[in-house]
């Protein structure tokens, strides 16, 4: 099953990414993009069940990530951005079963039907301009059948 949650687009993906300071944000938040927000891992939480290999496409800092592991076989995390995987690496360092991938999501170098869910939310997919329907085909082919 692939899940997808659009919302904004950006010019400049990469420098955006890595020079605003989600977390702070996100943690000051109002209280209906916090609702919102919550309600995002809620609608994953509820559709993937436990046990299961789940690859993130743009994975950021590792918010959704974290949560994922709590649950999963194996939460796989792929971005573009280096600066925000050195992120995650530190805040998912303690958790065993997260594995972090520079990559890019139009081009995944991962086998066919390797991961039971494919998660793109938050801005991802908004933020590929010119590549969506690549990526689309990219998370089918790697996404496990049914």
């Amino acid at each position: 099953m692939i899940i997808f949650v659009k919302m904004t687009t950006s010019k400049d993906v990469k420098h955006f990414y890595e020079t605003f300071d989600f977390e702070k944000v996100l943690k000051d938040a109002p209280k209906p993009i916090q609702d919102f927000l919550d309600g995002e891992i809620e609608f994953i939480k509820k559709h993937i069940p436990v046990g299961k290999e789940i690859l993130e496409v743009g994975s950021g800092y590792g918010r959704l990530l974290e949560i994922l592991s709590a649950t999963a076989k194996k939460a796989v995390g792929i971005d573009f951005s280096n600066y925000l995987l050195e992120r995650s690496r530190k805040t998912l360092a303690d958790k065993e079963n997260v594995e972090l991938h520079f990559m890019y999501a139009e081009k995944m170098s991962f086998k066919d039907e390797t991961f039971d869910y494919v998660v793109c939310l938050d801005n991802t997919f908004g933020n590929m301009p010119g590549i969506e329907l690549n990526v689309i085909k990219e998370m089918t082919r790697v996404c496990k059948k049914g």
